[in-house]
């Protein structure tokens, strides 16, 4: 038989743990009554952008009309070619042209895939050999302008107007330089054989 201490002690847990059970299930019920108020839709349209928030003539998309009398014709054959040499020898330069001292030669990998076989053994010579200095030395190079100098149906000489931005430590100066790019005609693509910066 249980003691009177024993039966109230008992009967105040029990009264605890119902006590409890009841508060968890009023915290649970609340938050699941909390979280459908949360993602309730706005009752106005007022805030919603969508085609209806603008005039017609901005829901359309523009014509494009050619003016009576003016023909318009498809780039020639040779145009998209000397097209993609120009566009060739630029990614060239600018990504030949752009490196620092903390990238370990990585504008001469970049172009392996865009260059002759005879100048990468030219080109790749240079990657390992020891950079002078502790010093850090960047340029970055973006092609401005570029002109075809010499064409033929398989090689182009293309001129390239270029801007050099270097960075000397933290010295920034900026500077135009000349470049002259060789490209021949592999396949159905273009590569670079040889290139040279004019002073």
């Amino acid at each position: 038989m249980m003691t009177l201490r024993a039966r109230l002690f008992l009967v105040a847990t029990i009264v605890i743990l119902v006590i409890l059970s009841i508060s968890i299930f009023l915290i649970v019920m609340s938050k699941k009554k909390a979280a459908p108020a949360a993602e309730t839709t706005p009752t106005t349209t007022d805030n919603i952008i969508d085609t209806t928030n603008f005039p017609a003539q901005l829901t359309q998309p523009a014509a494009t009309t050619v003016p009576a009398g003016v023909t318009v014709k498809p780039p020639t054959s040779e145009e998209v070619q000397k097209n993609a040499a120009q566009q060739m020898a630029k990614i060239f330069i600018e990504r030949y042209g752009s490196y620092s001292t903390d990238n370990d030669y990585q504008n001469i990998r970049e172009v392996e895939t865009l260059v002759t076989p005879n100048l990468w053994a030219t080109l790749s010579k240079k990657i390992g050999t020891p950079i002078n200095g502790g010093d850090f030395y960047g340029v970055t190079t973006k092609a401005v302008t570029t002109n075809i100098l010499d064409w033929a149906k398989t090689s182009a000489v293309v001129e390239i107007n270029a801007m050099r931005t270097e960075n000397m430590n933290g010295t920034i100066s900026t500077s135009n330089q000349k470049v002259k790019v060789t490209v021949l005609q592999s396949g159905d693509q273009w590569v670079v054989d040889k290139f040279e910066w004019i002073k």
